[in-house]
């Protein structure tokens, strides 16, 4: 094929009218047009190297250009006010200097969470995710986490543990390694999802996480690169911040750098992690059952729910004035300085599965009773593997609405105080 811009010195690209301030041409790559337009006047040189420039960042890769017939059409032959098509081809030579900014967006060091990954990732992170946690003491198991609002903690939920002891400041993040690496993984190892586990390390401890795809890899790990060197303080190019994914680094080495960053979007094709959980078939009688407990225990979480006592923190802005009428409020002391935002993304979190878990129980259901309102039984995959999600959401739930209870509880010093008043009252 020969070469686009293999031209001589005296080539000059052809322009409608002479007196017009702009040209245009329409350029077409994928069904999608794009007006590429430069300044009447401009020499010949200098117009090549705008049209190169504005069609390498739409295709970001080699391309050649064609007339509407199919033809390869030379910059010499490239005319006003025409339409072109993008064709993938051989990387352009002679304009290095002016394709280099392909790369240097690639290496280029910004504030890392600029970045579009990062901002999407965070996005992601703070919408919150069942993540396979693995532990020291126990099989790894499914836990919900959640980025705080103010990008300050990641949580998860558990009323085995404390809101300080289920959270990780990333300001105390000193390291962040890639793979099933650190002792966790190893008592319980799991070499098939090993693609998809990461470790965040802090205080001394080490939280072991794998996702369920490998999207919501790519994503995670790239948000928590992103937040660990911000509260550094350090720069970062998109190729350290993305350089995990597998598929970013597989488009980088094939020269596809547009392909490196928009293929983190896309449907992954590897194992995902409920490909790996086995789970026992269903039987008709024994969905059945499913759902109705998880109908049971939602109703009851939404009557504890309903039961609390608002609850106000003592590091919240207090209303100027309350109605005598109004709910009890408690106040708790939460376990650590700055704790407050976490005590409010649980909050929303728990209202939001609340509602999310009735939903889908009601969604099921129809679904169950479309699917055996008659004798003859029909396996779904797709409908066991909801109604375990939806089982996991319940539990993540059942966690929340625990803790929550925890707090509105009495500490010990509060009824140790409550004591000591009546018995100087009584004297």
């Amino acid at each position: 094929m020969e070469d686009l811009i293999e031209l001589g010195p005296n080539d000059n690209i052809v322009l409608d009218d002479p007196n017009d301030e702009k040209c245009t041409i329409t350029v077409e790559y994928e069904g999608k047009q794009t007006i590429v337009s430069w300044y009447n006047g401009l020499g010949s040189d200098d117009v090549k190297e705008a049209i190169v420039c504005a069609c390498d960042c739409i295709i970001d890769s080699g391309f050649s250009l064609v007339n509407s017939d199919g033809f390869l059409v030379n910059f010499s032959q490239v005319k006003s006010g025409e339409k072109y098509i993008i064709k993938p081809g051989e990387e352009i030579k002679g304009y290095e200097k002016a394709l280099g900014d392909r790369w240097r967006r690639i290496n280029l060091d910004i504030e890392p969470l600029q970045h579009a990954e990062s901002m999407r990732a965070i996005e992601i992170m703070q919408n919150g995710a069942n993540l396979l946690k693995h532990t020291r003491r126990s099989m790894p198991h499914i836990r919900m986490f959640q980025l705080t609002p103010d990008l300050k903690y990641l949580i998860w939920y558990t009323s085995a543990k404390s809101q300080t002891k289920s959270s990780v400041p990333f300001q105390h993040v000193t390291q962040i390694s890639i793979g099933q690496t650190t002792p966790n993984f190893g008592r319980y190892p799991l070499p098939v999802l090993s693609h998809l586990s990461f470790s965040l390390f802090y205080d001394g401890k080490t939280l072991d996480l794998t996702c369920r795809d490998e999207r919501e890899f790519d994503f995670w790990v790239a948000g928590c690169k992103a937040l660990y060197f911000h509260y550094q303080s350090m720069l970062v190019s998109k190729q350290i911040l993305l350089g995990h994914s597998r598929r970013f680094n597989e488009f980088l080495q094939a020269n596809k750098l547009g392909l490196a960053t928009s293929s983190l979007y896309q449907e992954p094709e590897t194992k995902k992690l409920e490909e790996c959980i086995i789970r026992k078939r269903l039987t008709r009688e024994e969905a059945s059952n499913k759902l109705l407990k998880n109908r049971e225990k939602i109703s009851n979480l939404e009557d504890t729910i309903r039961d609390l006592p608002e609850i106000e923190s003592p590091m919240m802005n207090k209303m100027p004035s309350r109605s005598a009428f109004s709910s009890d409020y408690v106040e708790v002391l939460l376990d650590d300085e700055g704790m407050d935002e976490v005590y409010n993304t649980q909050e929303n979190r728990m209202h939001e599965l609340l509602k999310s878990c009735k939903d889908r129980v009601e969604a099921l259901e129809k679904e169950f009773s479309n699917m055996y309102g008659v004798p003859a039984w029909e396996e779904n995959k797709e409908f066991d593997s909801n109604l375990w999600k939806l089982e996991v959401d319940v539990e993540n739930l059942n966690d929340i609405v625990k803790r929550m209870e925890d707090l509105a509880k009495p500490k010990l010093t509060d009824r140790v105080k409550s004591w000591f008043k009546s018995k100087v009252s009584f004297f």
